[in-house]
């Protein structure tokens, strides 16, 4: 299953906090193995500059919010709940 968060990154570097929210898409599967470093790698490709240039420092927090199913797969479901309806 498809399924969409807010992701905020909290970035702590000499005192000073940069901070960025994004938009993410991830599957997740009973039967699959979450890909952290996938999910990171697709994370830090969609942040802000100055969230990424401030990285290796001193204190990040990834903070995951709305977890939620992607609009593809409400779709998919309402066609399915449509065809079997019939």
């Amino acid at each position: 299953m498809r399924l969409m968060a807010d992701v905020t990154v909290t970035v702590t570097s000499n005192g000073r906090d940069y901070i960025d929210t994004v938009r993410m898409e991830f599957e997740d599967e009973d039967y699959t193995e979450f890909d952290f470093g996938g999910f990171f790698r697709d994370l830090v490709n969609k942040l802000k500059p100055v969230v990424v240039e401030a990285l290796p420092k001193e204190r990040i927090v990834i903070d995951i919010k709305n977890i939620r199913r992607s609009m593809v797969d409400r779709e998919k479901l309402e066609e399915a709940y449509v065809k079997c309806e019939r």
